[in-house]
């Protein structure tokens, strides 16, 4: 069975409402700014130095320091999207390998997929690590096929299932397809960049089991 890569937030994880406090919490430390939650939607997904050099952050440093020290105080309020972990408990027992590739902080995601109950089918949590050099998308994709196929899975035909633009290009720089969930934060211009969509979970799971129907 081809291997299936899943970034976290907007795609197994409706990470929204936590992110979004996080966001708000930020800026109003940082810049003394208080904006709506639907204003950092966009921000769902890529890595928060992007995100941050976009909002005009002094010292992307600082900031992200300052968002995670409220990020991680709320993580655990985080919920998976209905239907996902029978999904992945159907592609396991299909004998398919999966693996996580996100942008967050790789111990957190690590804590927040034992929380949510996902460790019994993911093999592996891909996430980034402070101060590395290795930050955007395609290092994450990258590390996670790495990690599988040291684990002896064949990784020439993965997938990477998301719900945003970057993880489009993190799996085009890797060489794989992508397949994007439309229940996240993407919009139809980044759907158009994606290898297949899928607008539900059941979707999802009966491509994934047989991408060579698609």
């Amino acid at each position: 069975m081809r291997p299936a890569l899943f970034d976290f937030d907007g795609t197994v994880a409706d990470s929204a409402p936590v992110i979004t406090e996080s966001f708000i919490q930020t800026l109003r430390e940082e810049q003394n700014k208080d904006y709506p939650p639907e204003f950092f939607r966009r921000f769902i997904g890529p890595p928060l130095e992007d995100t941050f050099a976009q909002l005009g952050a002094d010292d992307i440093d600082r900031y992200v320091t300052t968002y995670r020290s409220f990020y991680s105080k709320r993580m655990f309020n985080t919920r998976l999207f209905p239907g996902i972990l029978d999904m992945l408990a159907t592609l396991k027992a299909a004998g398919v390998p999966m693996a996580i590739a996100t942008s967050k902080r790789t111990d957190y995601a690590r804590k927040l997929a034992e929380h949510l109950g996902m460790t019994a089918y993911i093999e592996t949590v891909c996430g980034s690590v402070p101060g590395s050099s290795r930050g955007q998308k395609r290092h994450r994709v990258e590390d996670a096929l790495a990690e599988l196929a040291r684990l002896g899975h064949d990784t020439s035909g993965a997938i990477m299932v998301g719900d945003r633009i970057h993880d489009v290009e993190g799996a085009d720089a890797n060489g794989i397809p992508t397949v994007l969930v439309r229940w996240g934060e993407g919009n139809p211009d980044e759907w158009a960049r994606a290898w297949r969509t899928v607008g539900t979970v059941e979707e999802l799971t009966a491509l994934l089991l047989n991408p060579s129907d698609a």
